[in-house]
């Protein structure tokens, strides 16, 4: 009997280091942290069925009840799959005055979602939904642009009837003129140069970059330096050029998107790990 009592005490204290064990992996202060608050989708928040063209619609009218003299040319619109949430685009001038919107439809009334912090810029050239392992609720990915042709790429959680923006940096890129024609001339042959990006914009992929569960950014493209060549000319007057590629140069950038990382040693991070 005293026997089958000791087998059973070990077992016991055998499950108690068992448990304390798997306890040690947990990250407690993570569970109250907003970033990681339980945001997703409830069966509350299931889509109720409308065409991209009737949602439109709506969010026209919505426009016009409030502004009546508001210029829009289109609106482009997207709904998150098996949500009731959307992201729309107002067109007032395509490509020259964008701007975004968040909101949900119920029961075919639209709710406006509070956004924190909207993109600056004159225009949206991208917005699209995405998954982050490790991150509950959706994450919506936007790419604005200025008039010169600058601008980041934004990164909104959206909980409840808000949408938080938890991360930007800068991404898209207009013409920058290398300002000294005789370094231009040395380095490339031409005395008129500029940098920019290929195809004017990094692009986005997530992996996770330090195996911390929740996947993180990274930035890929080519810096590009192109110069105005000059092909024909009259008197002191240039009547024909044309812009030549000249050098590139592959661009990558990492970035931790947990607010709450540690730094691995010897990893070359850009963003907020500690």
């Amino acid at each position: 009997m005293a026997k089958a009592v000791s087998i059973k005490i070990l077992k016991i204290c055998g499950l108690i280091i068992f448990l304390l064990y798997i306890g040690s992996f947990i990250d407690y202060d993570s569970l109250d942290d907003p970033f990681f608050s339980n945001a997703s989708e409830s069966a509350k928040n299931s889509r109720e069925w409308i065409s991209n063209f009737d949602l439109r619609e709506k969010i026209f009218h919505e426009h016009k009840n409030v502004d009546p003299w508001e210029e829009i040319e289109d609106i482009q619109v997207d709904m998150l799959y098996d949500s009731n949430l959307f992201w729309n685009i107002i067109e007032n001038q395509k490509d020259w005055w964008e701007y975004l919107e968040i909101g949900r439809i119920n029961n075919g009334k639209i709710t406006w979602l509070g956004v924190d912090q909207f993109p600056q810029e004159n225009s949206i050239l991208s917005a699209k939904w995405i998954r982050l392992q490790g991150v509950p609720g959706p994450i919506l990915e936007v790419f604005a642009e200025t008039h010169m042709g600058n601008g980041d790429i934004y990164l909104y959680k959206v909980a409840g009837n808000k949408a938080t923006l938890f991360f930007n940096t800068y991404a898209v890129s207009g013409q920058h003129h290398i300002g000294d024609p005789r370094e231009s001339l040395e380095k490339y042959g031409y005395t008129e140069c500029n940098e920019t990006f290929r195809n004017g914009q990094l692009f986005s992929s997530y992996s996770d970059l330090n195996n911390d569960g929740i996947l993180d950014l990274t930035l890929t493209g080519t810096n590009l330096v192109t110069c105005d060549k000059i092909l024909e000319v009259k008197g002191n007057t240039i009547m024909k050029m044309e812009e030549v590629e000249v050098a590139e140069s592959p661009v990558k950038e990492t970035h931790i998107l947990n607010p709450n990382a540690k730094c691995v040693p010897g990893q070359d991070y850009i963003y907020t790990c500690k």
